[in-house]
């Protein structure tokens, strides 16, 4: 999951970093264009969801169309409520999405550079007593739109991933974390160390074994 935010700093300040020229991240930070990385799929998102749709059936491709994790309804479904949800909410400057597969899961990942899950309900009003409760409440189906979303967004696309395809999942935004797997965790980060913006990632064992969805749709 790391990879993301910081590959998004090196990015930001590629003057003031040298990084081997090799691997995944060298890939990430160089802005390599007209491709992916045969061992880590990473896309940066356009400005206007409407520019990225091209770009996402690239992505979809380079993934095998999640043939191997848990289907192509399902990975195709999580990876675009998420998407989705980070255009609708977060105002980003940079986001991102990425597949890297190792021996036996692939972790999918998010990030973006916005206002995190926090800061977009405090725009519209919703206040919580910690950084920590707002992530819950979004988990839970809580919108920013007012109410409970039923059948979208990131609850949903979160308890397909966790229930559906068996994966672990863990949503950091500002300074709060919750880690989703059997249990649910939170953390609360130190004062400093805060999150610009919010990072989710899946780790999904693969399976060929296609996940009807909608046993999962909240």
């Amino acid at each position: 999951m790391i990879l993301l935010p910081l590959g998004d700093f090196l990015k930001k300040n590629a003057q003031k970093c040298s990084l081997p020229k090799a691997g995944c991240l060298d890939f990430f930070v160089s802005g390599a264009k007209g491709g992916f990385d045969k061992d880590c799929r990473i896309l940066e998102l356009p400005a206007g969801k409407g520019n990225a749709e091209g770009l996402m059936e690239a992505f979809f491709e380079a993934c095998g169309n999640g043939l191997a994790f848990g289907g192509e309804n399902a990975f195709k479904y999580v990876t675009n409520e998420i998407v989705t949800n980070i255009y609708e909410h977060s105002g980003f400057t940079h986001a991102y999405l990425m597949a890297q597969e190792q021996p036996g899961f692939v972790d999918l990942c998010f990030y973006d550079d916005g206002v995190s899950i926090p800061g977009s309900f405090k725009r519209r009003g919703m206040n919580f007593s910690s950084d920590v409760e707002a992530i819950a409440e979004a988990v839970n189906g809580l919108s920013t739109k007012g109410g409970t979303e039923r059948g979208y967004g990131l609850g949903t696309a979160l308890n397909l991933s966790k229930s559906g395809l068996k994966a672990e999942c863990a949503v950091v935004s500002a300074s709060g974390a919750l880690s989703l797997s059997t249990a649910t965790q939170a953390f609360h980060l130190p004062h400093g160390y805060a999150m610009d913006g919010t990072l989710i990632g899946a780790r999904i064992p693969l399976s060929r074994t296609a996940v009807d969805i909608y046993g999962y749709l909240q």
